[in-house]
């Protein structure tokens, strides 16, 4: 079992890669605080542009326009509402697609400079969350720069803890890697578990001896808490159980793509009973 669960590990972005073969340079980022600050004229010049109805664009902006803030420091909450705050709300369900829209259009000028037919590179995106996969580093790396370029000309920043690169190869070839990284002053840290979409995906045979993760043993931590939690839960155990699909399960099964030593080690304690 345990030789079977090193070689789901080992085989995790190996298999990914084998659907794209040519591809080994993967770069991947992410937004820091995505919904406040972009702007919602910002938004909904490219939601116009790609066509959504005027009506509804208008309404979504004045939503944006006209909230309503007030100061929170600690426990302790300003007297006055503030004003002129043009931003998208966090929780309202109509900002992931106003954030999408002038993300969309970004990824298409990219696509056009960078893969013009359509072959070269393989793109992927959700929100805010970007990857590509591309046959050359050059490629790969420019591309991760003219992402910055296309961030910071929308007035945002790129989360430079979440610049994640990988090269699919040796030791010496992600020490390459990182060295033209360094050199270009970019943000960026070659990994050999690079996060995919929010999914630590593993890239090469040579870490199969590692373990688990951090994020992966705090979150094995977190869903016990849970389970011990629901064990107060009054009712049913079908009500419990039904909770803990929701959350508990959610949250172990998150962190890794086919990745068995967290939920190995949950399994070594007792279920509620």
């Amino acid at each position: 079992m345990q030789k079977t669960q090193r070689n789901m590990r080992q085989a995790n972005g190996q298999r990914v890669l084998r659907r794209s073969p040519g591809f080994k340079f993967l770069g991947a980022s992410d937004l820091s605080k995505a919904f406040d600050k972009m702007a919602g004229t910002l938004a909904g010049a490219s939601l116009s542009r790609m066509g959504l109805l005027q009506g509804l664009i208008r309404a979504l902006e004045q939503a944006w326009t006209q909230q309503k803030r007030f100061m929170v420091l600690g426990s302790f909450v300003g007297a006055k509402c503030l004003g002129n705050i043009g931003c998208l709300p966090q929780g309202d369900p109509s900002s992931p697609i106003a954030l999408l829209g002038p993300i969309a259009e970004a990824q298409f000028r990219l696509q056009q400079e960078f893969d013009p037919s359509g072959t070269e590179v393989r793109w992927g995106i959700f929100i805010d969350d970007r990857h590509w996969l591309t046959k050359s580093l050059d490629t790969c790396l420019s591309i991760g720069q003219r992402w910055a370029l296309e961030v910071r000309n929308m007035g945002m920043d790129e989360n430079r803890s979440k610049s994640d690169y990988c090269v699919i190869g040796t030791k010496k070839a992600r020490q390459h890697m990182q060295q033209e990284i360094n050199s270009r002053n970019m943000p960026g840290t070659v990994h050999t578990r690079p996060k995919v979409l929010g999914t630590s995906i593993q890239t090469h045979r040579g870490a199969r001896g590692t373990g688990a993760s951090k994020e992966e043993k705090q979150r094995v931590d977190r869903t016990k808490q849970l389970i011990q939690w629901a064990k107060s839960i009054p009712g049913e155990f079908s009500r419990r159980l039904k909770f803990l699909r929701g959350t508990a399960m959610a949250i172990i099964s998150t962190p890794g793509f086919a990745r068995l030593e967290a939920l190995s080690e949950l399994a070594k304690d007792k279920w509620i009973t």
